[in-house]
């Protein structure tokens, strides 16, 4: 009969680096992509939580910001209660604004070309607040260039916008 080994006694939480358990949880990143040459000038990629789930919204990039905050506030309050089965009362007031990094309302009159920019956070009051990237890269596929060869390295190749 063999006894068992010291690592298979060891708990699960124990096998894991001491960094990976205390790192915090990643801040939420809403991408804003710009497109000249469209009609659709401006997509949103907004990770809203669970009950909600992730949303894509295309807006003109000569819109007011205020129409396309309060298109994202219907979408969020349809998402709660759709999720949650439950009237518009008992949701809550949802508010959505856009900030400066100091914490200041951008006003609801700028157009969106001029809004969405870095270092600016999007905050949906109830829900959660967004960090705003802005053209950040975007890589579709990773290909390998060549034969694996012992003793060579390989060296992957990136494809996207």
């Amino acid at each position: 009969r063999f006894s068992q080994t010291r690592r298979a006694r060891r708990p699960l939480s124990r096998r894991c680096p001491p960094t990976v358990l205390a790192m915090p949880m990643a801040e939420g990143v809403v991408d804003a992509r710009f497109a000249p040459c469209e009609d659709i000038g401006l997509t949103i990629d907004v990770p809203f939580p669970p009950p909600i789930g992730p949303k894509l919204l295309q807006r003109p990039a000569d819109e007011p910001l205020g129409k396309c905050l309060l298109r994202m506030k219907a979408t969020a309050e349809k998402g709660l209660k759709k999720r949650g089965k439950g009237t518009k009362d008992d949701v809550g007031e949802v508010t959505v604004r856009l900030e400066e990094p100091d914490g200041t309302a951008v006003a609801d009159d700028v157009l969106n070309s001029d809004a969405w920019c870095h270092q600016r956070r999007l905050v949906v009051s109830p829900i959660a607040s967004f960090r705003v990237r802005v053209d950040a890269p975007y890589v579709a596929a990773v290909a390998v260039a060549g034969r694996p060869v012992v003793g060579y390295p390989l060296v992957p190749v990136g494809a996207g916008l």
